[in-house]
């Protein structure tokens, strides 16, 4: 779980708040995140003050594990899942009423924003999802309507002039450019960095006998269907 810059930036003022409390030693932020073995770990994400120290996790150090009289742990809980927790070193054993609801009003704070922070992560990713999905039918779309622009124009090159057919060919290619425009008004809908082709589904091509070998014209290809389903229909 990434937290943003964002989040960290009002965590880091949410935090400062306790500069005046010279009887807090240090209050830090932890994320609970899933480990390797599917079970939450508490993972330190910010503390005040900003001394620099690195601060191990919870489960690595055994200190933290034990009760104690001069420290207290706040959860950060939406509904039944814990997003992280809040943990307070107190040089004082007393805990006045006022310094209790402000710690319980900044770990409230800090639970609401963690909770949109990650709602926010998870809409980007399917945004993310549906915009690679939305390139891939886009290309999807171009080749099948570029391999039927070129059997109608061949087509029509080989009809005469008064043939009765010929209408009808005119009227797929026109058909085939309103299509065209519709998957042009589609494809300005995505956002540029999704047509880039960095996706990493593997876009469906023309056949290779209609893309023709090492790189050969379509047209190149296609005429001598052409002419053989002529020669057959004769």
């Amino acid at each position: 779980m990434q937290v943003s810059e964002r989040f960290l930036a009002l965590l880091t003022s949410q935090l400062a708040q306790f500069a005046d409390r010279e009887d807090l030693k240090s209050v830090v932020v932890y994320l609970a995140l899933p480990g390797a073995d599917g079970r939450l770990s508490l993972m330190p994400v910010g503390q005040w003050p900003r001394d620099g120290r690195a601060l191990p996790a919870v489960a690595s150090d055994r200190t933290l594990q034990m009760p104690a009289e001069g420290r207290r742990w706040l959860p950060l809980r939406h509904d039944r899942a814990l997003l992280g927790a809040l943990q307070v070193e107190s040089r004082s054993l007393s805990w006045p009423m006022p310094l209790v609801e402000r710690l319980e009003a900044v770990a409230h704070c800090l639970t609401e924003a963690l909770r949109i922070d990650l709602e926010r992560q998870h809409l980007l990713q399917r945004q993310q999802r549906q915009d690679e999905q939305l390139r891939l039918l886009i290309h999807q779309l171009r080749n099948p309507l570029a391999a039927l622009r070129t059997f109608a124009q061949l087509l029509r090159r080989r009809l005469e002039q008064d043939s009765s057919s010929r209408p009808l060919v005119d009227g797929l290619l026109a058909e085939e450019r309103q299509l065209n425009r519709y998957v042009e008004a589609i494809s300005a809908l995505a956002p540029p960095e999704a047509l880039t082709g960095s996706s990493g589904t593997t876009p469906l091509l023309l056949p290779p006998v209609l893309a023709g070998p090492e790189g050969q014209p379509l047209e190149e290809v296609l005429e001598p269907l052409l002419q053989r389903a002529a020669a057959t229909a004769a």
